[in-house]
């Protein structure tokens, strides 16, 4: 009993102080958190306190606890002085020490602030003493033993970061945190600092629940695309958390940039320099460094500028974006299309149409790059402009010199191909001779008409009556047309002036021929008077 009440001395409640494993549970495991593992899986472990014993002030042992509670039964070390034979077990040696059970009551009435811990011994032989002491937690009393405690808080965590976008991934690390506790180790020693020190570290992600990381690792690996705020704080062997933290953002780029887009100047064929503007389309992250562009896959160079393009052929222009970490976008592609050599005209055909008024100019043309586009024609040896081309055939109306030219696509045009054109018939047929009736008929008098032309050949003759009413000999209706290769008859049956024609196969209509009809008699004869002889005979008058 007596040896009960020298361990209840005042230092000793100190010892029952951290004895009292529930005042801890709610004190320090609430502060820090009260977390089972870390993140790797490793249950943690918290040490409550450790006991000094006699005057040598050295540590005899500590106690770990996973899972402190208010009613759980507990060891704890409480140093013996008690003589050999003690009635109440084995005796032991001094400055050693045997367990004991306990927790933790509040008190009833008075100051509720105060808190006791029951404590009882176990002797070495597994006997429980029945005596109990009541020991406040938290007023500390000298004791012939002591038992440490740390209800402090640590702090001076610090945190880093690699400062900047990374590409993958960051590496953030944990660093520093002390540690104290108040505690008196023996009533022969001044109080000192006597923390249960840096356990672990925790960190919370974006503000996210606390994650525990060991002192032995003190880094967590980000990987998240974005910017991402890291917070930590230091954990001691108590289990008291940190109030201080301290903060480090992380940046990483998961993603490459977007696709550049290229402007030409001119997507179709063109003579004359196309030039290619290149625009980044941004980043989501870390932003686009830089553009660069190939020619006609070429080495990647720096976009600074417009580029011309002048030369000669089918050329594509490739572009990507880069951002700051190095990530490579996919590549736009366009081709610039520059022509600057000439159509040529190889061979031009005249295909005369039936009746060989219009000449069919068969053009034979090639162009290696753009393509012919279309063909003019002209009189004269000078190029026409460019929007004087037509993809239509060109023909010719009449004889002459024509110049035939070639355009492509990009604007060239060729070299002219001189056509002379002769076989077109131009030439209207002659009337040679006009044969008219020169006896007299009472009803109707012949006329033969006689014509010829030395081209494309007649094909009708024809007449028309002459006179100031007759119309236009180009107007089909005053003349009176009959199929005819040479010559034809026609009967008239009034006499007047006529006009013969003949028309060739061309549709040349000859000059008039006038002739005049005019051996027609329609009139009977008048007796103006009648005489006889009136003296009588002897013969017939005749008739």
């Amino acid at each position: 009993m007596n040896r009960i009440k020298k361990v209840s001395r005042p230092a000793a409640s100190l010892l029952a102080l951290l004895l009292c494993v529930t005042l801890f549970a709610s004190t320090a495991f609430a502060a820090g958190g009260a977390l089972g593992a870390d993140r790797n899986g490793t249950p943690y472990t918290y040490v409550i306190g450790y006991m000094y014993s006699g005057s040598s002030q050295t540590v005899n042992t500590r106690e770990i606890f996973t899972s402190p509670n208010n009613y759980d039964i507990w060891l704890c070390p409480v140093c013996g002085r008690d003589p050999l034979g003690n009635s109440q077990g084995t005796a032991l040696a001094a400055d050693l020490y045997m367990p004991c059970y306990g927790y933790d009551i509040a008190a009833a009435g008075g100051d509720m602030s105060i808190r006791y811990a029951l404590v009882r011994h176990r002797h070495n032989n597994g006997q429980l003493s029945n005596d109990r002491v009541y020991i406040p937690v938290n007023v500390p009393m000298y004791a012939g033993c002591y038992y440490g405690y740390d209800l402090t808080e640590p702090a001076g965590v610090q945190v880093s970061a690699p400062t900047g976008w990374q590409r993958d991934s960051a590496v953030v690390r944990f660093s520093g945190g002390t540690d104290t506790g108040t505690s008196l180790p023996d009533w022969s020693a001044a109080p000192g600092d006597y923390g249960s020190g840096i356990h672990h570290y925790e960190y919370q992600i974006n503000g996210g629940a606390w994650t525990g990381c060991p002192v032995g690792d003190p880094t967590v690996t980000i990987t998240a695309g974005g910017i991402t705020t890291v917070t930590a704080r230091v954990v001691d062997g108590a289990g008291n958390a940190s109030g201080q933290t301290a903060t480090a953002k992380v940046y990483i780029d998961p993603a490459p940039p977007n696709v550049p887009d290229i402007t030409l100047s001119t997507e179709q064929w063109t003579n004359s320099t196309v030039t290619a503007t290149i625009k980044d389309n941004g980043d989501a992250h870390s932003g686009v460094a830089r553009t660069e562009y190939s020619l006609d896959g070429g080495s990647w160079m720096t976009y600074s500028g417009v580029l011309s393009i002048a030369d000669h052929g089918k050329h594509t222009v490739s572009a990507r974006a880069i951002d700051n970490v190095g990530r490579v976008s996919g590549t736009a592609s366009k081709t610039a299309l520059v022509d600057k050599v000439a159509p040529v005209i190889s061979k031009v055909e005249q295909q005369p149409n039936s009746g060989r008024t219009e000449m069919t100019l068969a053009v034979t043309a090639t162009d290696a790059d753009s393509g012919v586009k279309g063909y003019a024609v002209t009189t004269e040896e000078k190029a026409p402009s460019p929007d004087n081309f037509s993809t239509d055939v060109p023909k010719a109306d009449h004889n002459g010199v024509y110049y035939i030219w070639a355009a492509d696509k990009a604007g060239n045009i060729s070299a002219a191909a001189k056509v002379n054109v002769t076989a077109l018939d131009i030439v209207p047929p002659v009337v040679v001779k006009v044969e008219t009736q020169r006896t007299w008929d009472a009803e109707e008098n012949w006329t033969k008409v006689t014509a010829q032309d030395d081209n494309s050949g007649v094909v009708a003759i024809g007449w028309e009556r002459a006179g100031k009413n007759a119309k236009s000999r180009h107007a089909p209706d005053p003349i009176t047309w009959v199929d005819s290769t040479a010559e034809a008859a026609f009967i008239f049956t009034e006499n007047g002036s006529y006009n013969a024609y003949a028309r060739d196969l061309a549709g040349n209509v000859s000059e008039p021929y006038p002739f005049i009809i005019d051996h027609i008699d329609k009139h009977s004869p008048v007796i103006d008077s009648v005489e006889w002889d009136k003296g009588w005979s002897q013969e017939r008058p005749s008739r």
